[in-house]
């Protein structure tokens, strides 16, 4: 900052300084940068200044007359110096800063000499990158409450590449892999991140549980759990049977969770036993007596749709009907 020593014989008095983004700045300031000092030996001490504003599209610094003067036919440099904030910063994008030639915004007190309304050249800085390196995944989205055996999740969850607060490394490209609480088996449980984030739109549980999932990649410090997860098949509801003559017609509403609804009947009591593997050892046939033998009574359908009508029945007799999912 000069002084051109004209006939005043005064100093400059600086008032306010003004820095605006250069051309190719990408940084929104108000989001990026936390703070602004100024020092005149390169940051050893620096210049007791007001409160600078902070917008997108400039850095005001307001200073006290006094506190930064310009000595009458010399000059000073004047470095600046910004701090970024904690939070909100966008990876990879670009800060430069400008002092225009013209509307530049710095002023200086009328006890001492003023700047020109012109400065001759524009001062623009060296573009600088923003750079956020990951330390730890962090959980965006959290997964559904509740899942079906080898389904998708209705909500998938997601995971971010982050540095310690939490801001997304978007040059984040490597595997990342889920496990579970449980040790369920699990399907797509690993996927590439894109732009620093994981999302497990495929993730699968093989098994029945309640568990919680954490997500790690190489180095990075492991996710937290997430919240529970209950994977589960559930019973089939509304069941009844309107009887006939030898026969019963029997119906039930199909549970959300399902491949299909096995169906025995046993006449005096219920059957206790359950059925084992996925079912597939096992025939269904409406003629009582005809579908596979089950725990003294017999598979009598298989499949997902009711109502169906049982036959080969003997008046008088009480016969059990038991819906495994």
């Amino acid at each position: 900052v000069y002084d051109y020593g004209t006939a005043d014989g005064l100093p400059t008095k600086i008032t306010q300084v003004t820095i605006k983004p250069g051309t190719n700045n990408t940084a929104n300031w108000a989001n990026t940068i936390a703070g602004v000092k100024l020092s005149l030996d390169g940051g050893a001490t620096f210049v007791t200044t007001g409160t600078p504003v902070i917008t997108a599209g400039s850095i005001v610094i307001p200073i006290t007359s006094g506190n930064l003067e310009i000595p009458d036919n010399d000059a000073l440099t004047v470095s600046m110096f910004i701090y970024l904030r904690n939070s909100g910063l966008v990876d990879n994008s670009i800060l430069e800063f400008n002092i225009p030639a013209t509307s530049h915004g710095f002023t200086a007190h009328s006890s001492g000499s003023a700047f020109a309304t012109t400065f001759p050249n524009a001062t623009v800085s060296n573009d600088m990158l923003v750079d956020v390196v990951a330390s730890k995944l962090i959980i965006a989205t959290q997964p559904s409450a509740t899942a079906c055996p080898n389904t998708n999740l209705a909500t998938a969850p997601v995971f971010r590449a982050t540095d310690a607060n939490n801001n997304i490394d978007t040059d984040y490209g490597s595997s990342v892999t889920v496990s579970n609480s449980g040790s369920l088996g699990m399907n797509s449980f690993s996927t590439n991140a894109t732009a620093g984030v994981a999302t497990f739109t495929n993730l699968q549980f093989t098994a029945t549980g309640t568990v919680t999932i954490t997500a790690a990649s190489g180095a990075l410090t492991n996710s937290p759990a997430s919240t529970n997860i209950a994977i589960s098949v559930v019973n089939a509801t509304g069941v009844g049977a309107t009887n006939g003559n030898t026969q019963s017609v029997i119906s039930w509403v199909n549970p959300g969770c399902y491949d299909e609804i096995m169906i025995v009947a046993k006449a005096g009591s219920a059957v206790t036993a359950t059925p084992t593997g996925n079912g597939s050892a096992y025939t269904g046939n409406l003629t009582f007596g005809s579908g596979t033998a089950f725990d003294g009574g017999f598979v009598v359908y298989k499949g997902s749709t009711s109502p169906q009508t049982l036959i080969n029945l003997t008046n008088g007799t009480t016969y059990h009907i038991t819906f495994f999912t």
